[in-house]
């Protein structure tokens, strides 16, 4: 792309676009999408030179005479000596040339070629602009879009650090000791011996299987090369969610979380068409293979253990707060009769199950549409 073509296409544009700030862009993406656009390499700088000269001459003259003797002989006329003698001037020149070299640089930067790509493809009407579910109906891969939106992070790599192997393997141990314990209706010393022996093994082999299946998710989840944020457009009826698939490497600041702190806009190409209900567990590697119903109930099974385990901390607490009201009752002597039946009762504090929540989606719940970001900003 020449120099020449590039003015044009940017800020000089009939429809100017207004600049930006970027916390995420691809600069492979960027330039790539500039060049097959043109059809011609990239334009990264240019250097202009200019030279000044001066020149500064000046001269001396000398002069003299000088005599010159001659011996000729002119056959039948005479013979002998003559004496010439002549003036004679010479001149003496001296030249200087002096001068200077200015030369000036100038550099094309990502924020340029970014505003570029965004003004080219909005003349050539490539850009679908999505607002809602109904824009992206007829979405395909490979497009380019562009949408706003405030964005949350995967709750799977989130809960991924409450969610441990210990705890799995725990939980898988329980409901394993449960199922069991229910359909064993006892009998002599010998066959207890021998349920408590399979019981045993049962429990361990399922926990394995249920930490070891826990670690492979973790390492696949939480890989620190790429990063998945929800961005959410629309309301009710048409409410989209874009899964942004970002690379760690391309974000222009160092938090990577930042893009979590704002409305930002995004220009991306889709990678997938239009979805429902999409499995959040889908892009992994192990459970790839699963029916997405089997995931539904692998995480029914872990949702409920963990309100289980909520329920047990509320319950605690609101023992605590009692305790803490009749001490409060007996001590205070300064309440009316009337005071003290006020309230009786009520907690002060909140539910642990309302001050966090726990629970996993099995699936990215509506319509959803992958998105391959070339950046983010504002």
């Amino acid at each position: 792309m020449s120099q020449k073509e590039q003015s044009q296409v940017g800020p000089n544009s009939a429809k100017p676009l207004p600049p930006t700030v970027s916390i995420y862009q691809n600069p492979d993406y960027v330039e790539g999408i500039l060049q097959q656009t043109y059809g011609q390499p990239l334009f990264t700088e240019f250097a202009n030179e200019s030279r000044s000269e001066h020149e500064d001459s000046q001269g001396t003259t000398k002069g003299g005479k000088a005599k010159v003797g001659l011996a000729a002989k002119f056959p039948g006329l005479f013979a002998g000596d003559a004496a010439v003698e002549a003036d004679y001037e010479k001149r003496l020149g001296s030249q200087q040339v002096t001068g200077s070299t200015a030369t000036s640089r100038a550099r094309y930067t990502q924020p340029y070629y970014l505003h570029v790509v965004r003004s080219v493809l909005r003349q050539t009407g490539l850009i679908r602009d999505v607002k809602g579910r109904d824009d992206a109906t007829n979405l395909r891969p490979g497009e380019f879009v562009e949408f706003s939106a405030s964005f949350t992070p995967s709750q799977v790599v989130a809960l991924l650090d409450i969610v441990t192997p210990d705890l799995v393997e725990q939980i898988v141990r329980s409901n394993r000791f449960t199922e069991r314990m229910h359909s064993f209706e006892g009998g002599t010393v010998e066959k207890v011996q021998e349920f408590k022996l399979r019981l045993d093994g049962d429990m361990d082999t399922w926990g394995a299987i249920g930490r070891a299946a826990t670690e492979a998710v973790r390492a696949d989840f939480r890989s620190a090369k790429t990063r998945e944020f929800y961005g959410q457009i629309g309301e009710d009826e048409d409410l989209l969610t874009f899964i942004t698939m970002c690379d760690v490497e391309h974000f222009v600041v160092e938090d990577e979380d930042r893009i979590l702190d704002g409305h930002f806009t995004v220009l991306g190409k889709v990678a997938g068409p239009l979805t429902h209900d999409e499995p959040i567990l889908s892009r992994n590697k192990v459970l790839e293979r699963m029916r997405p119903e089997a995931v539904d109930e692998l995480v029914r099974v872990l949702n409920e253990s963990v309100l289980k385990q909520t329920e047990k901390v509320s319950a605690l607490t609101q023992a605590d707060n009692e305790l803490d009201d009749d001490w409060a009752n007996t001590t205070d002597q300064a309440d009316s009769d009337g005071d003290e039946g006020e309230g009786e009762g009520e907690s002060d504090g909140m539910a642990a199950a309302d001050l966090f929540n726990f629970t996993l989606d099995s699936r990215v719940a509506g319509a959803s549409v992958r998105v391959i970001p070339v950046a983010v900003y504002l």
